[in-house]
């Protein structure tokens, strides 16, 4: 991906960094399946992990730092590029995104996946560089989002419910 972008084979990139581990929602009781594994305090993981959750706390940073690799080669080689993740996600207070929130093109979106047709409302910022068009996207009008959608380029790992939200909603324009 850094080549493609060194190379200008890429118009612009969006991020949709997996969620998982960056996730507030986790509120279980300690021992539970779905205790906290990340906190203010702990941003980067909370001590004394179970195996299974201390794999998601590695894999959410390994993610998180080839996001940042790639959100900054962007910058400077002035790509337009989107990072998405839940309004609340803890992501965006993490020491490998926090210093890029300041740059000078940065620009905060929300959107609810409800104003796009879907049946439920599912907060998701975007943190964009370089990319102006952008807050069209927290408008009502769908059409206004055609050219924003078609002129970014979608990388995830794996597919998931959200994914295919996202790309019935990138076909259907």
């Amino acid at each position: 991906i850094l080549g493609w972008l060194r190379g200008h084979c890429i118009s612009g990139i969006w991020l949709g960094t997996p969620c998982s581990s960056w996730s507030q929602a986790r509120r279980g009781p300690p021992g539970s399946s779905w205790f906290r594994i990340r906190s203010a305090a702990h941003i980067l993981g909370m001590p004394d992990l179970t195996p299974k959750d201390q794999s998601k706390i590695d894999l959410g940073n390994k993610t998180a730092k080839v996001s940042r690799q790639i959100i900054r080669e962007a910058i400077k080689l002035q790509i337009p590029c989107v990072l998405e993740n839940p309004v609340n996600s803890m992501l965006f207070q993490s020491s490998f995104i926090q210093p890029l929130l300041t740059h000078t093109c940065c620009q905060f979106t929300h959107v609810d996946f409800c104003q796009f047709g879907a049946r439920w409302r599912k907060r998701t910022k975007l943190v964009s560089w370089h990319f102006p068009l952008i807050s069209s996207l927290a408008g009502s009008n769908p059409r206004a989002l055609r050219a924003t959608f078609r002129s970014a380029i979608s990388i995830s790992p794996e597919p998931s419910a959200s994914n295919k939200s996202k790309a019935s909603l990138v076909s259907s324009f």
